[in-house]
């Protein structure tokens, strides 16, 4: 299960593409009074225009018309891609998937190598349990350090939560993987997401760890001492490591199914 995310003028491979963009931003715009529109386009392509050259001065012409250069190649192939954000009626304008995940991630430069960056953007990964799993997910994702996520939760937001949810209060009463979902796609759109809104149990623990391909890492956050023996019975059948962090004397835990089970 997922949120209806629309992606408009995306030249990249994904199912939200449509066909006919300006007439689905028509609609949009017609059918949503007060939609608001968010288009900073041109300061996001001076931002690339310096990040892929460095070695020229921000204030050097040089750059002024590389950028002017760019431009014309977004203009002439309608490479911008719009985002609508229903829960938020906003409409943004990007860069291109391509450039967007180059600057989205450019000053994790050298730390993330491009090399390394590039592997990782290929990783599943699923977290299970949403309370400090939320921090997990977001840090992930701001990093850029996979094209896909899984996350499980059966829980709804309390305002007990927010000791360790960084969210908002207009988020209480939202289901864990709900707000967490919106907050990943209002972060990088192209990410793939796919929400448990249940939890994890024996009937779908194959599902969370083989549909669309088998995780390469499960990051297990939740409460409950059986889900936490279920999940690694999985992890050991299919060979994937799992990573848990809890705040009882700061134990990290890595368990490398994936060498020795």
């Amino acid at each position: 299960m997922s949120l209806k995310l629309t992606i408009l003028g995306c030249h990249s491979a994904t199912p939200r593409l449509n066909a006919n963009p300006t007439a689905q931003f028509l609609e949009i715009k017609n059918q949503n009074p007060g939609l608001i529109i968010l288009d900073n386009l041109e300061s996001q392509i001076l931002e690339l225009v310096v990040n892929e050259n460095p070695s020229i001065n921000k204030a050097n012409k040089a750059i002024t018309d590389l950028a002017e250069q760019k431009k014309r190649e977004y203009s002439e192939k309608k490479k911008a891609v719009w985002i609508y954000y229903p829960w938020r009626n906003s409409i943004v304008r990007i860069l291109d998937k391509a450039d967007f995940k180059f600057l989205r991630t450019v000053r994790n430069q050298y730390k993330i190598t491009p090399r390394e960056q590039n592997i990782l953007e290929q990783k599943k990964v699923g977290v299970i349990g949403l309370s400090v799993g939320h921090a997990a997910v977001m840090n992930i994702i701001q990093e850029g350090q996979c094209g896909e996520i899984r996350i499980a939760d059966f829980d709804a937001l309390d305002i007990s939560n927010l000791n360790r949810i960084r969210t908002s209060l207009l988020n209480q009463g939202l289901k864990k993987t709900v707000l967490t979902e919106r907050e990943i796609l209002e972060l990088d759109p192209f990410i793939t997401v796919t929400r448990f809104d249940d939890g994890i149990s024996e009937d779908n623990i194959d599902k969370f760890i083989l549909e669309n391909g088998v995780l390469d890492l499960i990051i297990e956050e939740c409460d409950d001492i059986a889900i936490k023996f279920l999940v690694r019975e999985g992890a050991k059948k299919f060979g994937i490591p799992v990573i848990m962090e809890t705040s009882d004397r700061g134990m990290l835990d890595v368990e490398r199914y994936d060498i020795d089970k």
